[in-house]
């Protein structure tokens, strides 16, 4: 049994069910829920309430995927699980955005995780240098790509149809800005409780491993600086757009998922910043949707670059973007030449060649771009001899045709939903202050939903012409099955 934990669902949901949907038509189940409660019960909570029904046997000796084996995940959450007679592999989430490979094989890997998990897997070569640099044996390391670079191809393009209708319906032509902007940057409070988190972790490990307050404080200064510089940016790009008649092009600015968008919204207008803040949905349905991107060392340049967009960003030589994130992005050394390149894509007019190197780009830091990596993955896991339950079918071969490129806009059914503002969260947070209570991280991740999840399960099933039964089996925990597997 594999068992795949979603650490924030925004930025990994989709990637995760395609994974745990591929691995339960190749053994017949699997299980995707939320990290934070499939550690809380160390799988008991599956054992218990379903083992002797359906899945008992095989979830004793399951598969862990887990999210990083950085220092203090040993002590919080592998220990447990190797306990529970589960075996843990890895693949990091963050391996694309870390710019300091000192920072990477000190905080992101650790010598007592690396010991005990089976294998880590690599997104490409930059990760994979990265990796080397550490304390793990490299024999624990393969290189396979990701399941979120595969799930940007076009195949898997009607998985956000809804999403994506609903954007252009309130949108139409928009920038997309993506931010790498956080309360650390603006609030001294936040950066405070920062560094006692930072201090727990030091105790629990029993070793410093993690950036120094001068570098944090130099981060802090350069995103202060290029978040004000995107906004500088937005606002020349909305002068030249109406100058050329274009007034209906907006402009829409994502937070980080960690970050309130009610809070990045404020310091945004203390900014100058004149257009809209949006956090639903994960950024795919909206690099999809947009006709342009805008950011500063994110990895939305990654997929963006993935999917033909161009990823616009000035600058670019600072200590804080990684290599691969340059690569996939069109630098430039002006605000005024990020509003022309900008307007220029919005108006049909960007440089096509450009934006293909940039795709190619990408491929030559990642593995996979064109492939499937959860197909590889679970090669690698037969190969290692960490899967003992048979396979029950085949490869999952896609009835639609891959196409590389995309550059038509869908503009076909729209639906009937609509988008609000961040909806309920923002209602929640702005009744919150009023009545003068904080709004915590549980209100800015947002939970994962069965519908939600089966929705993208049935989507799955379209596109490789099967069909998945999904059951809630705890708290933002669900098993898929084949169906002849025991699925309704």
């Amino acid at each position: 049994m594999i068992i795949v934990c979603v650490h924030i669902p925004q930025r990994e949901l989709f990637s995760k069910i395609l994974f745990a949907h591929k691995a339960a038509h190749r053994y017949g189940s699997s299980v995707v829920g939320k990290a934070s409660e499939i550690r809380r019960c160390e799988g008991q909570v599956l054992k218990k309430k379903f083992g002797p029904i359906s899945i008992g046997k095989n979830i004793k000796n399951g598969i862990i995927f887990e999210l990083a084996i950085t220092p203090e995940a040993w002590k919080k959450r592998i220990k447990g699980f190797l306990k529970q007679g589960f075996k843990v592999v890895s693949f990091d989430e963050e391996a694309t955005a870390l710019y300091d490979v000192k920072v990477f094989a000190n905080s992101r890997i650790g010598k007592k995780s690396a010991e005990n998990i089976e294998v880590l897997y690599s997104w490409g070569e930059w990760h994979n240098r990265l990796i080397k640099l550490s304390c793990i044996d490299q024999k624990k390391v393969a290189v396979v790509g990701h399941p979120r670079i595969e799930i940007c191809q076009d195949k898997f393009t009607s998985i956000y149809d809804d999403q994506i209708n609903i954007i252009k319906k309130k949108y139409g032509r928009f920038l997309l800005i993506n931010t790498n902007c956080t309360e650390l940057d603006w609030s001294e409070e936040d950066f405070q409780k920062k560094l006692e988190k930072i201090n727990d972790k030091k105790r629990l490990v029993g070793k410093d491993v993690w950036e120094n307050i001068e570098t944090m404080r130099k981060k802090q200064k350069v995103r202060r600086r290029t978040f004000k510089q995107q906004i500088d940016v937005s606002n020349l790009f909305l002068k030249m757009a109406k100058q050329n008649g274009a007034e209906d092009i907006e402009v829409v600015m994502r937070p980080k998922p960690s970050v309130m968008p009610i809070k990045l919204e404020q310091y945004a207008r203390e900014q100058g910043f004149v257009g809209h803040v949006e956090k639903q949905f994960s950024v795919i349905p909206w690099i999809k949707s947009s006709s342009a991107v805008l950011h500063y060392g994110c990895s939305t340049a990654i997929e963006s670059a993935l999917q033909f967009k161009p990823s616009v960003m000035v600058g670019g030589n600072e200590d804080f973007v990684a290599e691969p994130v340059k690569e996939a992005s069109i630098i430039v050394d002006s605000e005024q030449k990020a509003a022309e390149k900008l307007l220029a894509s919005c108006l049909g007019q960007a440089d096509q060649n450009e934006i293909d190197q940039k795709y190619k780009a990408v491929g030559s830091w990642h593995k996979n771009i064109n492939k499937s990596s959860s197909d590889e993955i679970l090669d690698d896991l037969e190969k290692r001899g960490l899967i003992d339950n048979p396979r029950v079918k085949k490869l999952l071969n896609s009835k639609i045709v891959h196409k590389q490129r995309t550059f038509i806009n869908n503009n076909s059914m729209l639906s009937n939903y609509d988008l609000n503002n961040n909806s309920q969260n923002d209602f929640i947070n702005k009744f919150k202050s009023l009545i003068g209570l904080s709004s915590k991280k549980k209100d800015i991740i947002f939970p994962i939903s069965y519908n939600e999840v089966t929705q993208v399960v049935e989507k799955l099933d379209k596109i490789f012409a099967v069909k998945t039964s999904c059951k809630k089996i705890g708290p933002q925990i669900f098993l898929l099955e084949r169906h002849d597997f025991g699925g309704n």
